[in-house]
């Protein structure tokens, strides 16, 4: 007897790219009944509480789990967006784990230390930021090994401390559901497991320029 497919069920509508015309449109996505974990983590990020500002984090950091886990940072808006995202309430923009692997140690509170207070070097998520906001703030890209730096780290962290918030999710092995997350909610600022994301070529592109810049200051 051929064994029966396991039941699956909704557990909630994600973005994905219209084609021809570069928006994001709603869609399905299903797992496995008995996965109960990873449906509770999506109700999680799907109506965050509470949404912690970036400063109460950088003055108490204790606030932050030292385990691993899954965390998502929220915007009310993201320059090079089109009008109307994350207008009505925070969404979504970027989703990241920790550790990276489920053999790694590293905590919630170290990722999270490095997107609050480190440099785009360390982090993809400042990285990304910088790149939309380099001349708005303005930032000036300066190479560093094999990645770059911004030229004041601290003009992008006040802009953080401004626009974005984050939240968490404890789990054990974050690796094993960070692409559904990720397929689920289709931040625009994570380019792996994003193939959906509509603006993943505009950020493909503001990450090259920012490099480029980096490759031509005077001296390098």
């Amino acid at each position: 007897m051929t064994p029966s497919a396991p039941s699956r069920r909704s557990i909630g509508s994600c973005r994905k790219r219209c084609r021809g015309r570069g928006s994001w449109r709603l869609r399905r996505l299903f797992v496995p009944d008995g996965d109960s974990r990873l449906r509770d983590i999506m109700s999680q990020l799907g109506k965050p509480k509470p949404l912690w500002e970036p400063r109460a984090l950088t003055d108490h950091p204790a606030l932050v789990p030292d385990n691993a886990g899954l965390y998502a940072w929220y915007f009310l808006n993201l320059p090079g967006l089109p009008n109307g995202w994350g207008i009505q309430k925070p969404r979504v923009g970027y989703v990241g784990i920790s550790p990276s692997t489920a053999e790694g140690k590293a905590t919630l509170r170290e990722r999270l230390r490095a997107h609050l207070s480190g440099n785009a070097r360390g982090s993809t998520l400042r990285f990304s930021l910088g790149s939309l906001l380099m001349d708005a703030l303005p930032l000036d890209p300066q190479p560093a090994g094999r990645g770059i730096t911004w030229g004041s780290e601290g003009l992008l962290s006040g802009w953080m401390a401004e626009h974005a918030r984050v939240m968490w999710v404890e789990c054990e092995v974050p690796s094993a559901i960070e692409q559904q997350i990720i397929e689920l909610f289709t931040p625009p600022l994570n380019l792996n497991h994003n193939q959906a994301n509509p603006f993943r070529p505009t950020l493909r592109e503001r990450r090259r320029e920012a490099r480029r810049r980096a490759r031509l200051r005077p001296g390098v």
